[in-house]
């Protein structure tokens, strides 16, 4: 799995035309093969900085939505028109771990929350 992260910071009065273009991609990125979900959060400190997180089964999966036309067009978009700056940053992760499946969760943790495993 990776973990791919765009920090946008729109431009002033951009922000419900941004919407509009993500909500018109929304569909065909919910049914691109690896996409495993994702999320976006908008900064409390400036109404202009939002953030998406997007899960992908691996690398390859992300680089096709990467090229995938009708996000390309709405890339370009976004880059002429509604972006001051992004950044994308693409993760793996090191460890995964819930309250309940702890097999990859730190000895020190398991130890804290379930003593005598």
């Amino acid at each position: 799995m990776i973990a791919v992260l765009f920090e946008v910071t729109l431009r002033e009065g951009c922000r419900d035309e941004y919407h509009a273009l993500g909500q018109s991609v929304r569909q065909a990125l919910s049914q691109q093969p690896g996409f495993l979900g994702g999320s976006s959060y908008r900064s409390a400190q400036n109404e202009n900085v939002e953030l998406s997180i997007n899960y992908w089964a691996d690398e390859a999966a992300a680089a096709q939505w990467r090229n995938h036309a009708e996000h390309r067009i709405r890339q370009n978009i976004g880059r002429k028109q509604l972006f001051r700056s992004y950044r994308v940053t693409v993760l793996q992760p090191i460890r995964t771990y819930t309250e309940t499946q702890r097999d990859e969760a730190p000895d020190d943790s398991n130890q804290y929350f379930c003593p005598g495993k």
